[in-house]
């Protein structure tokens, strides 16, 4: 049996756990899982990304991904979520937060807001819907009050 390899400009990264360097990865196994290369990047000159985990999704999941950090301080935060597009790409995208009791969203960044307290949906600009597959992006917001937990959000993509 052969080590399954996931191939991309610039690396490799096998199932023995050697790590490479690469732009970016997918790959759809044999049993519909969606196999993805992340990590952070390797300079601001786009040598690339370093392969820092292997993440597993259904192929019929939404036709995009977010996943948010979260910085806080006493009385706030900023939440950075990265939306990546799907196989198929986008040409509109939108994910779900939701707010702990008594929080509510200040200024967003390249995103818009339909709310500002509870469970809030944010969408895309005018100017940063058409992703390319696998293409991903930042936006964020500012908040008052308690930060969202961090992690993966709901994600949905046209």
């Amino acid at each position: 049996m052969s080590t399954p390899a996931v191939r991309a400009s610039g690396g490799t990264r096998t199932s023995t756990g050697r790590r490479a360097t690469l732009a970016a990865a997918a790959v759809v196994t044999a049993t519909g899982l969606v196999l993805t290369a992340a990590g952070p990047a390797a300079s601001a000159a786009g040598q690339g990304r370093q392969v820092g985990a292997m993440e597993h999704r259904s192929a019929l999941s939404a036709s995009c991904t977010a996943s948010m950090q979260v910085n806080a301080w006493s009385s706030g935060f900023n939440a950075s979520i990265q939306v990546t597009a799907g196989p198929t790409g986008t040409s509109s995208w939108m994910f779900t937060v939701t707010l702990p009791a008594g929080t509510t969203v200040g200024l967003t960044q390249a995103t818009r807001a339909d709310g500002t307290t509870g469970t809030v949906h944010f969408s895309n600009q005018v100017y940063n819907g058409n992703l390319a597959a696998g293409q991903a992006i930042w936006v964020g917001f500012t908040g008052a009050g308690a930060p969202p937990a961090p992690g993966p959000l709901a994600c949905s993509a046209t």
